[in-house]
């Protein structure tokens, strides 16, 4: 019986999606499984202490120098040792009768483990939270006609196709891989999914932040997440300015690249009912998603396939409506079809979401509440915690 290495950026305690998500995948994993487990990770304790883990489970956390995300300079310089720190311990880690499981990030792992696959011959099992090189054209970051991005996706098309699993997070992302050159009997799609148990309904009014901003009588639009790059937030920030109910208001939940485009829109627009708080933790969420009455997800335009906003299956547990912003052959608009749960915009179109958010502001709360059932209903049924981990121990183990 061979290890299974976990490699992952982020891990528990950081307070993010990727450290949940991943942290909750392994913990289902290391209840089923009785052989060695490995976790490599660049997520400091920072004075926590360590999570109770089994005997046959191991965590390395590895230094990654450079700390600040958001500027784009460190953010790369981070990757970079984290993937060094990463491939050295592959290289004197792996054998060939274990079984690697690895995030897409950080992105150069995944050169790099397709390469080592070639010689030691492990199973590798990628699970694509991005699609790279394409996401760095969608954030701006690169354009798609340059020598540097075409050598870049050659490479990745090569590397995500050394992977004996690679595991998408929509169906979008699904159709992506194969244009990638994936071998289709070689994808498996499992969505994200939300902690039914932890996150539940709760009364608007009951909410810390509704009182302290008074919005008792406000029709409340909620972000909370990553304030990134492939957000789409200019495209809702345009939006804003363009609606006309004063009934609206509009309550941002998070850090990121485009904070600073969010606080110089908010003062130049006080007449707007805009209303900003940083970073909370994820362990907190059921604290502030009960804030919101519409759960917004905007995503920019060319993100189709390349990623899917796990906050999505947090606001279906809390029983929120979705205002989905993004393309409508992306995981999610196919999801409100299905689940009739929301609302779908096309990006790049402030006037249409102006529109539709003055229409969802004059709606009757009966209409809101039906689609507050139905977001709650989906998460209890189709994305329960229980039901996707038994997905993923059924790809890292049964199969193993």
């Amino acid at each position: 019986m061979g290890k299974i290495i976990f490699f992952s950026e982020f891990y528990a305690p950081a307070q993010n999606s990727t450290a949940f998500f991943v942290s909750r995948i392994i913990s289902a994993v290391a209840e089923k499984y009785s052989g060695k487990i490995r976790v490599v990770c660049a997520t400091e304790l920072n004075g926590k202490e360590e999570t109770p883990h089994p005997d046959n489970m191991r965590i390395t956390r590895l230094n990654p120098v450079f700390k600040n995300k958001n500027h784009l300079v460190s953010r790369i310089l981070r990757l970079l040792t984290i993937t060094v720190k990463f491939a050295w311990y592959a290289f004197w880690g792996i054998r060939r009768k274990d079984t690697v499981f690895a995030v897409t990030n950080p992105a150069f792992m995944i050169l790099f483990l397709a390469m080592l696959r070639r010689i030691r011959k492990f199973r590798f099992i990628l699970l694509a939270y991005d699609i790279f090189p394409e996401n760095t054209v969608a954030a701006g970051l690169c354009r798609g006609n340059s020598a540097k991005y075409k050598l870049s996706k050659r490479l990745f098309d090569w590397a995500y196709g050394q992977a004996d699993i690679v595991i998408a997070i929509g169906r979008d992302m699904h159709d992506i891989l194969i244009r990638k050159g994936v071998a289709p009997e070689h994808i498996r799609v499992v969505t994200n999914w939300c902690p039914e148990h932890e996150i539940i309904p709760s009364p608007k009014n009951d909410n810390g932040l509704i009182k302290k901003f008074a919005l008792q009588n406000k029709t409340v639009f909620l972000f909370a997440g990553n304030l990134g790059r492939v957000q789409g937030i200019p495209n809702l920030l345009d939006a804003i300015a363009l609606t006309s109910h004063d009934n609206a208001a509009f309550l941002f939940i998070g850090d990121g690249a485009m904070k600073s485009e969010l606080e110089k829109f908010k003062d130049a627009h006080p007449d707007k009912h805009i209303y900003s708080i940083g970073n909370q933790p994820i362990d907190k969420a059921n604290d502030f998603l009960s804030a919101g009455d519409v759960a917004v997800i905007p995503l920019a335009s060319g993100m189709l396939g390349l990623g899917v906003p796990s906050k999505s299956y947090f606001y279906m547990a809390a029983g929120m409506p979705l205002l989905f912003i993004g393309s409508r052959d992306s995981e999610i608009a196919i999801t409100l079809k299905e689940e009739n749960n929301g609302w779908q915009v096309d990006p790049d179109s402030p006037e249409k979401l102006a529109a539709m958010i003055d229409q969802i502001t004059t709606a009757n709360i009966e209409e809101l509440s039906e689609y507050s059932h139905r977001s709650r209903t989906a998460a209890e049924k189709r994305f329960a915690e229980k039901l996707i981990l038994q997905q993923f121990n059924q790809i890292i183990i049964e199969q193993n």
